[in-house]
C-alpha cells in the first residue's frame, strides 16, 4: 500500500461525538477533492484506490497511535510518533481537507488503533477487503471449459440458486424505480430536517418475487425499526435504504435485508431488524405522549413516491385520540392516536411525527377522510416494545416445504447440471447448467484453483458473454473463511462490479448492498 502523504499529520477538531466505550476510529473513503465521505465498516470492500480519512475520537486523555497491515506488508504505523487526545476530543488524520491516496494489493487489508490512557490499554481493529474488480471478469469463461472430460454430479455440494437470481432481480428492480433516491433536499427554515431524515429509512417490500410497495420507518438503534403493520404485511422480503445525505445519487445507496421481530394488528405497528447500519444515521428519541399539546408543531419525514423519498412536512396537533378506532388497509385499529394537520401522504407511513425538537411523539399511520391525519402515538409503541418477538409468519401464506427456498443440493439432486474435469485429475473443475438447452451455460460454479471444491458461482442469465453476477464461495481453498460475496454488474456490459452483496450468516440471502 502507498500512502503518498504518510506521516505528514494535521490535527482537526471537530464535535464531540456520543461513544459506546472511551475511544473509537472509523475509515472514511472520500472521492479526489474530499467532497463525499462514505463510511467504511468492518469487513466491507473496497476498491484498491482511492483516498482514505481515519477519525479517531475519544471520551478519555490519553495517546493513540493507528497502525496498517496487509497480506504484502508487514504491521506499521502510519504516523511518526503517538498522538495526544484530550476526552471529547476528534482529531482526523491526515486533516478535514486532505485524505490518505490508496494503492493497495487485493486481499485483507486491517487497520488497528492502540490507545493508552493512565488507567486504560485498548487496541481496537477493522478488517476490509481491497477488490480487484478485473480478477472476476472473465468475459469468456465458459469457451475453456473442456467437455471431453464429463465426470460425475454425484459427490458435488452447490447452492440452490434460484434465491440468488432472486436477489439480483430485487436488486435490479429497487434501482431501477427508485431512480433519484435523496435527491434536492432542503430545509424549510429549520435545522430539525437532517435530524429527523437520519432516523427515517425507506422499506421496500416483495411478495413471492413481486414488488409490494414501499413505506417509511423509525431506526431506534442501527439495527431495529419501528414502522407500520400496514407497510409489511403479507410481505416476504424487506429491504431497507438508510438515509444517505443531500444530493446522492442511487448508486451510492446501501440497502439492508430485514426481518420481521413481532406485529400487532390492533395498534398497526411492526419492529423489523437489518443487520447493523454503518451510514450516518441518527437514533431519534420517543416521548411520552404526556408531552403532547393540542396546537403544538409537528415535523415529518417521509416517501411519498419512490422519486421523493425523503420528503419534508410540518403542521401541528389538532388533538389527542384515546382509544381510537378505524378501519383501514386490513387494519382494525383500536389505539391511542394523534390526531394532526402535517402534510404527509401514503409514503409518510410508518416514519416519525415529531415536536420541534425531533423527538418522536407518534408513528404516522393512517388518513381519514375528515381530511387530517393520525398518527399512532408514542405510548403505544413503548407497550409495544414491551412484548415479546414473536412472529412466526403470516397466517394466510402457504406453508413452505422448504426453509424460504433456501437449500444446498447434495448427491443425486442436481438436475440440469453437467460437470466436467479439466484437467483430468478425476474431481469436476466446472459444473454448469443450460437452462434454456441453447448450448451455453448461463449458471457455472467454478474450481478456481483445481482443488476439489467450488469456489466461485457465475450467472451469465442472457448469454452476453458477461457475467452480471458473480459469487466468491466462503470457506473455499480461494477464499478462505469468511463468507459468501455477492459481485453485481449492474450494467451488464463487462466493464467492472458496482455492487458487492454481503451474507454474513451463510443463508443465502443478502443481508446488506454496498456500492464499490
Amino acid at each position: 500500500m502507498v500512502l503518498s502523504i504518510i506521516r505528514v499529520i494535521i490535527l482537526s477538531i471537530l464535535p464531540v461525538l456520543t461513544l459506546a466505550g472511551n475511544v473509537d476510529f472509523d475509515l472514511y473513503l472520500s472521492n479526489n477533492d474530499q467532497s463525499k465521505l462514505v463510511h467504511v465498516s468492518n469487513n466491507e470492500v473496497i476498491p484498491l484506490e482511492g483516498s482514505l480519512q481515519i477519525k479517531v475520537y475519544s471520551k478519555q486523555d490519553g495517546f493513540f497511535d493507528i497502525f496498517y497491515e496487509s497480506q504484502t506488508s508487514n504491521k506499521g504505523s502510519l504516523l511518526t510518533n503517538p498522538i495526544e487526545i484530550k476526552a471529547g476530543q476528534t482529531i482526523t488524520i491526515p486533516s478535514d481537507e486532505e485524505a490518505f491516496n490508496l494503492e493497495l494489493s487485493p486481499g485483507e487489508v486491517n487497520f488497528e488503533l492502540a490507545f493508552t490512557s493512565e488507567d486504560e490499554k485498548t487496541l481496537l481493529t477493522t478488517s476490509v477487503i481491497a477488490f480487484d474488480a478485473d480478477q472476476l471478469i472473465k468475459s469468456s469463461l465458459r469457451d475453456l471449459i473442456d467437455y471431453s472430460n464429463p465426470v460425475s454430479t454425484d459427490d458435488l455440494s452447490v447452492y440452490e440458486i434460484d434465491q440468488m437470481k432472486g436477489n439480483y432481480n430485487t436488486l435490479i428492480e429497487i434501482k431501477n424505480q427508485i431512480t433519484n433516491i435523496r435527491g434536492d433536499l432542503t430545509l424549510r427554515g429549520s435545522n430539525i430536517y437532517s435530524q429527523v431524515a437520519k432516523g427515517t429509512v425507506l422499506i421496500a417490500t416483495y411478495q413471492n418475487d413481486e414488488f409490494m410497495g414501499h413505506g417509511s420507518g423509525i431506526l431506534l438503534d442501527d439495527q431495529h425499526i419501528i414502522t407500520n403493520l400496514h407497510v409489511i404485511n403479507q410481505a416476504d422480503e424487506l429491504y431497507v435504504v438508510p438515509y444517505g445525505g443531500p444530493n446522492i445519487n442511487l448508486v451510492d445507496m446501501s440497502m439492508h435485508y430485514a426481518e420481521i421481530l413481532k406485529i400487532s394488528s390492533e395498534k398497526d405497528l411492526a419492529l423489523i431488524k437489518t443487520i447493523p447500519i454503518s451510514d450516518d444515521i441518527n437514533f431519534l428519541d420517543f416521548v411520552d405522549e404526556s408531552s403532547i399539546d393540542v396546537g403544538m408543531n409537528t415535523h415529518a419525514v417521509g416517501h411519498p413516491d419512490l422519486q421523493e423519498t425523503w420528503t419534508y412536512a410540518r403542521g401541528y396537533v389538532s388533538n389527542l385520540r384515546k382509544n381510537y378506532i378505524a378501519e383501514y388497509d386490513e387494519i382494525s385499529l383500536n389505539a391511542n392516536v394523534i390526531q394532526n394537520s402535517t402534510d404527509v401522504i401514503p409514503g409518510f407511513s410508518g416514519g416519525p411525527l415529531t415536536n420541534e425538537f425531533g423527538q418522536v411523539i407518534g408513528v404516522n399511520s393512517f388518513i381519514m377522510p375528515d381530511g387530517f391525519q393520525y398518527a399512532v402515538t408514542s405510548q403505544e409503541v413503548f407497550n409495544f416494545l414491551s412484548l415479546p418477538n414473536d412472529f412466526n409468519g403470516w397466517e394466510n401464506k402457504a406453508a413452505s416445504t422448504e426453509e424460504e427456498g433456501i437449500r444446498r443440493l447434495d448427491d443425486n439432486s442436481l438436475e440440469g447440471y453437467e460437470c466436467f474435469d479439466d484437467n483430468k485429475d478425476g474431481k469436476a473443475d466446472y459444473c454448469g447448467r443450460d437452462g434454456d438447452n441453447s448450448g451455453y451455460y448461463e449458471e457455472v460454479y467454478i474450481d478456481v484453483d483445481y482443488d476439489g471444491t467450488y469456489d466461485e458461482f457465475r450467472l451469465d442469465a442472457n448469454e452476453n458473454e458477461f457475467d452480471e453476477l458473480v459469487i466468491t464461495i466462503a470457506d473455499s481453498s480461494e477464499y478462505g473463511n469468511t463468507y459468501d460475496k455477492y459481485y453485481y454488474d449492474l450494467q451488464d456490459d463487462g466493464s467492472g462490479f458496482d455492487e458487492v452483496g454481503h451474507d454474513y450468516d451463510g443463508d443465502l440471502v443478502v443481508d446488506e448492498y454496498q456500492t464499490i
